[in-house]
């Protein structure tokens, strides 16, 4: 299927959410039928033959991370090509070489249909608010989880939050275990059961495909 993308994140993802509730006492007590999709955002002019076979790499990974996780639920994987200027090789081999670094994984992707659901949340509630801190400020930890280490990463985020507003920062802690985050407040990083993940690389790709009522930045 072929729709804006504005609208492609939140129409598969209400699409599989549907699938799944269908055939919910079929796979209540056992893994029955499911769903893995794969999203690519892409500019009007992209080749669709190009599209499709991104599209097989991406649904490649979500089957991937379903046999790996909770088989109750199906997955989804989305990739913005704007974010693979210099893609050439495959998704994973891309991601293990650029967005994971000394075991820190920079992208939840790919996500289960509820935890992208709570993503989606997470991100509707950071665009929607003007107290929040705003697009810019999230591009700018995107920037720096992938251009610097674990270290550097971490100190840049508790000085940004820090200079935050007492309202901003209630805003970003409120938005922080919609992204899978554990503890009191938000940070850089999130330790869960694989180890350290960034969260806000994909707070920032995915920031515009998400939807709400307003940019806020």
């Amino acid at each position: 299927l072929i729709v804006p993308a504005r609208v492609a994140l939140q129409f598969s993802l209400h699409m599989g959410e549907r699938f799944d509730r269908l055939f919910q006492d079929v796979s209540r007590n056992s893994a029955g039928p499911t769903l893995s999709l794969a999203v690519v955002v892409a500019g009007v002019k992209t080749p669709v033959r190009y599209l499709f076979e991104l599209s097989l790499e991406l649904l490649k990974e979500a089957k991937w991370h379903f046999r790996r996780g909770d088989k109750h639920q199906g997955t989804l994987d989305i990739a913005v090509m704007s974010s693979f200027a210099t893609f050439t090789d495959s998704i994973k081999s891309y991601r293990q070489r650029t967005l994971t670094k000394n075991g820190v994984k920079l992208t939840q992707r790919p996500f289960t249909f509820a935890q992208l659901r709570s993503f989606c949340d997470a991100v509707t509630l950071l665009r929607n608010f003007a107290a929040g801190p705003g697009k810019g400020w999230y591009y700018q930890l995107g920037r720096v989880a992938t251009d610097f280490g674990e270290q550097v990463a971490e100190l840049f985020f508790d000085y940004q939050y820090a200079r935050l507003s007492d309202e901003s920062r209630s805003i970003v802690n409120r938005a922080w275990p919609l992204l899978g985050g554990n503890g009191d407040r938000a940070r850089m990083f999130n330790r869960g059961k694989d180890g350290l993940v960034c969260p806000w690389l994909d707070v920032m790709e995915l920031w515009d495909y998400v939807g709400g009522r307003g940019e806020n930045g």
